[in-house]
């Protein structure tokens, strides 16, 4: 057996970039996101990683962008 490290790989991040990007483009990879409304929910999210409650990526959403 024989673990890798992602940096292992870095010469490949622009390739695997561009092929990841498109990829959710045009909609064969979709991910999940559980999205925490304002920064006082902040304690919330981050309980909430310790508890399994997110699916996918934990943001918390603080402002809209502009």
């Amino acid at each position: 057996m024989q673990g890798l490290l992602v940096g292992d790989f870095a010469d490949s991040f622009d390739e695997a970039y561009t092929a990841l990007e498109k990829a959710v483009a045009n909609g064969e990879l979709q991910f999940e996101e559980t999205i925490y409304n304002g920064f006082h929910k902040t304690p919330d999210a981050f309980l909430g990683l310790f508890s399994g409650e997110n699916i996918g990526k934990q943001i918390v959403k603080v402002a809209d962008k502009e």
